[in-house]
């Protein structure tokens, strides 16, 4: 698995770049061993994997709602499970930022460069994550 978390590690005032990161499941490293007794390949095509990783962060353009949230409670959106009675802004601003990080990693932002015409599909959507934030950089110039 190739997975660069940088992206979504907290910098300065606590804030990320990005809420979620993709990676690459390598298949094609295992895969390609299993071979029956004449030698051929038991999976002749394999494509690598799309791994997606989300972590509950903020990168300074969520609703204001929820910056400011931030300000009455610093742990946020870390705070401890050890509460399990929330009240309504600390709900809603979990909420919210759930809301916001789904929007971006499956709306229609993670198919930026796929036709109209393509079918919203898990298939697709692995494919479009992978192209905007795994594909090698060969294929990201020539795209």
């Amino acid at each position: 698995i190739e997975l660069n978390v940088s992206a979504i590690e907290h910098k300065k005032e606590g804030l990320s770049d990005r809420q979620f990161v993709t990676g690459v499941i390598h298949y094609e490293n295992v895969d390609k061993a299993w071979k029956n007794s004449d030698g051929q390949a038991l999976i002749p095509e394999v494509k690598p994997g799309v791994i997606l990783y989300i972590k509950p962060s903020l990168i300074g353009k969520e609703m204001a709602d929820v910056l400011n949230y931030r300000k009455t409670e610093a742990t946020f959106p870390h705070e401890s499970t050890a509460d399990q009675f929330f009240d309504e802004a600390q709900f809603e601003s979990y909420r919210t930022l759930g809301y916001q990080i789904g929007q971006l990693a499956f709306g229609k932002g993670a198919f930026n460069d796929v036709p109209e015409e393509r079918d919203y599909t898990v298939e697709a959507l692995a494919d479009a994550l992978y192209a905007q934030c795994c594909a090698p950089e060969k294929s990201k110039a020539e795209a």
